[in-house]
């Protein structure tokens, strides 16, 4: 819980120290509807995140995401044939975002995807694109789609592919700017 709490602090500590400059950061969130793409993971799930962007260039931006994805429903585990219910995951992420033009824009985050329920604690790596609609005046609506994989790594054999990493999910997003 310790790191979960500091990366959350560092999270916003990290994001929030360009407030008195020129360029303010620009805050999202939203739901998501996540679609898994390993075989194991049988069910759809739903998440929610917060995302950060500093924009010091035109084209370029520093985005920090935090986000919770639970995925509700039987999960296959392919070593021992059990069934694990559920699976809740929190993934910390920072990185850099491009926009290709006004609307359109193309990321890649890295950071941890801690796990709260049924899986252990990664190294993640999340490359993804969206597009913002603007609706009255300046309101701004940010939709993203985005791969999260949740990496290997080395691990006692009565593990689960949970606990050890190795999947991956489709995030779709709709989020709110402000």
């Amino acid at each position: 819980m310790k790191k979960i709490l500091m990366s959350v602090y560092v999270l916003l500590l990290t994001t929030s120290s360009g407030i008195g400059q020129k360029n303010r950061p620009v805050y999202s969130a939203g739901p998501a509807i996540l679609i898994p793409t390993y075989s194991q993971i049988k069910s759809p799930g739903l998440g929610f995140g917060l995302k950060v962007d500093f924009k010091p260039h035109k084209k370029l931006s520093f985005v920090s995401d935090i986000g919770i994805n639970a995925f509700n429903g039987d999960i296959v585990n392919q070593f021992t044939n059990k069934i694990v219910k559920g699976l809740i995951i929190m993934p910390v992420l920072a990185g850099v975002k491009w926009s290709a033009s006004k609307n359109l824009y193309f990321a890649g985050l890295a950071g941890v995807a801690f796990g709260l329920e049924n899986a252990g604690t990664n190294f993640s790596l999340s490359p993804g694109m969206g597009y913002l609609l603007k609706f009255g005046g300046k309101r701004m609506a940010d939709l993203g789609l985005r791969l999260t994989g949740v990496l290997p790594k080395t691990s006692i054999p009565e593990n689960t592919f949970l606990e050890k990493g190795g999947y991956s999910f489709l995030s779709l997003r709709l989020a709110y700017q402000f």
